[in-house]
């Protein structure tokens, strides 16, 4: 099972593609990846482009929320996100007719335990600045939590370069094996 949004469906399709075919002509080598997309949070669209996907390439970077950005930003760039007009505002989820509003319920239950329809319920009667507020809230909570370990681990310069010399060992090991395994398979591995 690989975790990715729903955007990253198709590379884990061609991958199981290829996997697949390999295995009918050579036997089992390779693993089958399986997609493993969550309901909620899937697919994250712009702040301000509630319609295109969340981009961190986007060249608005108003649109977005980086891993780092400060508690401030993130509170500016929520409270110029995109809702709609609808008077008196009602959170509902409705892509469609709603996309700005939909998209910041997405986000907020991806944060959450609660679903869709619950976080409908929960801001049921309350007014878009309101809910933009409890979205900035449980999102800074969230994000300076992995900005202090990402802070704390980035000043560990040799616990980094342990890891990164560990870990390319292990995956060089394993790469070693199923390329082995490939050549043998496909009657090459006398040539390398």
């Amino acid at each position: 099972m690989v975790p990715v949004g729903a955007d990253q469906k198709q590379h884990i399709e061609i991958c199981r593609k290829i996997a697949s075919r390999f295995n009918r002509r050579y036997g089992d080598i390779f693993t089958i990846p399986f997609a493993m997309i969550d309901d909620v949070g899937s697919k994250i669209m712009g702040f301000r482009t509630p319609y295109k996907k969340m981009s961190k390439s986007d060249q608005d970077s108003n649109n977005i929320v980086r891993i780092l950005d400060n508690s401030e930003l993130i509170k500016r760039k929520i409270k110029s996100a995109c809702t709609d007009s609808e008077d008196p505002p009602q959170i509902l989820f409705n892509v469609e007719k709603k996309s700005g509003i939909s998209n910041l319920i997405n986000i907020f239950s991806s944060l959450t335990d609660l679903s869709i329809s619950e976080t409908e319920n929960r801001f049921f009667g309350k007014n878009y600045s309101y809910f933009k507020s409890s979205i900035c809230k449980i999102l800074i909570e969230k994000l300076e939590r992995i900005q202090k370990k990402f802070f704390y681990i980035r000043k560990q310069e040799k616990f980094l370069k342990k890891v990164l010399k560990e870990g390319s060992g292990h995956a060089r090991i394993i790469a070693e094996k199923t390329m082995e395994r490939v050549l043998s398979a496909i009657g090459l591995e006398k040539i390398f």
